[in-house]
């Protein structure tokens, strides 16, 4: 889910590191919770707290640290080329379209339409404009109206789909991932105006130039590793995930059998 970078900084990667652990462990007690019942006779409710919190937190952190690396990409490159930020996206897009493809067959009941990679994708090709702008304030404004508007569509209901990807829903609308544009775009651009503080105040000092920096010698180093490799981990972590749900369910039945 990152911006690929000449030069590493291990402050954001241990953010977006930080963000795909809350992932792990939220998707592992949701599946228990979503799955637990048929397969293995579990039944219990997450927190409604808990169910709002932290998939806020870890969006939070995702499309900050994007506006973030979008930033710093861009004075790296030191020309005005969109061409690195179009790719990005349209490959997060389509890795998001993949996943509405399969939720759709096997999780009729929620499939994800306009999930989180669908959503950093669109949001990075729409990031390019403003960086050519260069007017963080007018980002940063603009980021707080996006992200109350959002708010503010958030639990109101429409009669048609076709603007789901916005923030409007349909009526009963269920998906497993939904993150619409409205408020998310809203904190990429807000990640915009953090990328610019962070590079200016710590710059050359703040980066990680080689990979040997990266071996995991303390917690920070770990996270640091996993932002790195947050889109691998994004894509296998949810069926290795239901694979040992799966395993548990057959070793519950087998020594039951016994």
């Amino acid at each position: 889910m990152d911006m690929s970078t000449p030069n590493r900084y291990w402050q954001l990667d241990s953010i977006r590191g930080f963000a795909v652990v809350l992932m792990v462990i939220y998707h592992s007690l949701f599946d228990l919770n979503y799955f637990g019942g048929p397969f293995l006779g579990l039944h219990f409710n997450l927190n409604p707290l808990l169910q709002l919190v932290i998939p806020v937190t870890i969006g939070t952190l995702f499309f900050l640290v994007l506006g973030a690396s979008a930033f710093i990409k861009f004075q790296q490159l030191q020309k005005q080329s969109v061409r690195p930020f179009l790719l990005r996206g349209i490959l997060l897009f389509a890795i998001g379209l993949s996943i509405t493809l399969v939720t759709a067959i096997f999780v009729p009941q929620g499939p994800i339409y306009f999930g989180v990679l669908h959503s950093l994708g669109l949001s990075l090709v729409l990031l390019f404009p403003f960086l050519l702008i260069n007017r963080y304030g007018f980002n940063l404004l603009l980021g707080m109206i996006i992200i109350a508007v959002g708010v503010f569509l958030l639990p109101r209901d429409v009669h048609f789909p076709w603007l789901i990807w916005v923030g409007f829903t349909p009526e009963h609308y269920q998906s497993l991932d939904y993150y619409p544009i409205f408020p998310w775009f809203g904190v990429s651009l807000i990640g915009l105006v953090f990328g610019k503080v962070f590079f200016e105040h710590f710059g050359a000092a703040a980066k990680i130039p080689t990979v040997e920096n990266f071996r995991p010698r303390n917690y920070l180093t770990s996270l640091a590793f996993l932002g790195r490799h947050s889109l691998l981990i994004y894509l296998v972590h949810q069926p290795v995930i239901m694979g040992l749900t799966m395993a548990i369910f057959r070793l519950s039945n087998f020594v039951r059998l016994r």
